[in-house]
C-alpha cells in the first residue's frame, strides 16, 4: 500500500493504448518512473515484486518507480498505460482517515491527512462502480493527447488526476465501517431502483414507503450520504453511460428509454454530470 503526493500535479512522460498477444511477456525490468495500467480486454500477470497479480477488464495495475516486475499474458491483452512522475511511499491502513473526518460530506475514504493533498494506491485496484468514471477520463486524456499533444501537459495532468482521485477511491472504499442502514432507508433505495427510469417524485417514495416526506429526506441523507434527487440522478447517468458505450441506442432512444421529457433536457443533465455531451461520449 502506498500513498502519493498530490501537492504537484504529476507530469506524464508517456501514454498509450497497447494491444498484446497471446504469450507476450518480458524478463522483467524496474523503471525510474511510475507506471499506472489500465486494462480493457483480456488477462494478463504481472509478478511484482516477488507475488504474482492477475488483472482483468476493470483493473488498475501501479508500478512505482523502481519495483521490479515481469508481465505475461496467456491470451489477448488490451490496455492503456501511464509513465509519470512523483512520489509513492509506503503506507498502512492505520494511516488512513476518513475523507469527510474534516471536511464534512459524502464519506470518502483515501486521504493520509486532512491537510494534505495525499491519496492511497496499491499494486492492484479494482475499480468497481469507479470504471465508467475512470473510463470517461481515459477518453479525455485521450482526447487531450489527440487534440493538442505536447503543447498542453496541464491538461493531460489535470485528467490524469482526477483518474488517479477514483482509482484511489476504488481502493479505499474497502476500509469504510459497515455502516448497518435501518429499514426505510432500504425500503427508499428498493423503491428508487425499481423506478428511476420513471419520473418518480417524492410523494411517490413516500406513498410506497408509508413514511413522511421529511422523515424520508433526513433518514435517506443521513445513512446514504446525498440527496433523494441526487442518489435518482446518479442511477440514471449511470446506466446513460452503459446504454451509449455498451449498446446499440443513439441519443434520443437512451433518453427516452430512461425517461427523459426530451432529449435536449437529458443533453444538459448528461453534459453537466460527465462535462461532455453524451454524442461526445457516445464517440
Amino acid at each position: 500500500m502506498f500513498r502519493y503526493d498530490f501537492s504537484r500535479l504529476p507530469q506524464i512522460s508517456m501514454t498509450g493504448k497497447v494491444g498484446e498477444k497471446s504469450g507476450w511477456s518480458h524478463n522483467g525490468r524496474r523503471m525510474n518512473f511510475n507506471m499506472l495500467v489500465v486494462f480493457h480486454k483480456g488477462a494478463c500477470r504481472f509478478l511484482i515484486e516477488g507475488t504474482d497479480f492477475d488483472f482483468a477488464r476493470g483493473d488498475i495495475a501501479l508500478i512505482p518507480a523502481g519495483t521490479f516486475y515481469r508481465p505475461h499474458t496467456d491470451s489477448i491483452c488490451e490496455y492503456t498505460f501511464f509513465h509519470f512522475d512523483g512520489e509513492f511511499t509506503p503506507c498502512t491502513a492505520e494511516d488512513i482517515v476518513p475523507f469527510d473526518a474534516a471536511l464534512g460530506g459524502k464519506p470518502f475514504y483515501g486521504l493520509i491527512h486532512p491537510d494534505a493533498p495525499t491519496l492511497v494506491f496499491d499494486y492492484k485496484v479494482s475499480l468497481g462502480a469507479q470504471m465508467q468514471n475512470v473510463e470517461l477520463l481515459l477518453r479525455k486524456c485521450t482526447d487531450a493527447q489527440r487534440r493538442y499533444g505536447g503543447k498542453l501537459p496541464l491538461l493531460l495532468s489535470l485528467h490524469f488526476s482526477e483518474m488517479m482521485f477514483y482509482i484511489s477511491q476504488s481502493f479505499c472504499e474497502q476500509f469504510k465501517e459497515n455502516v448497518r442502514v435501518p429499514a426505510p432507508v432500504s425500503r427508499i433505495v428498493s423503491y428508487i431502483n425499481d423506478h428511476y427510469m420513471q419520473n418518480i417524485t417524492l410523494e411517490d417514495i413516500c406513498k410506497d414507503t408509508e413514511l413522511t416526506k421529511q422523515y424520508c429526506m433526513r433518514v435517506f441523507k443521513k445513512y446514504m450520504h446525498m440527496t433523494i434527487g441526487d442518489y435518482i440522478l446518479d442511477l440514471r447517468m449511470r446506466h446513460a453511460a452503459y446504454l451509449l458505450r455498451s449498446t446499440y441506442m443513439n441519443v434520443n432512444q437512451a433518453a427516452d428509454y430512461l425517461g427523459f421529457s426530451s432529449t435536449s433536457y437529458f443533453s444538459r443533465v448528461f453534459k453537466k454530470y460527465y462535462g461532455v455531451s453524451p454524442s461526445e461520449y457516445f464517440e
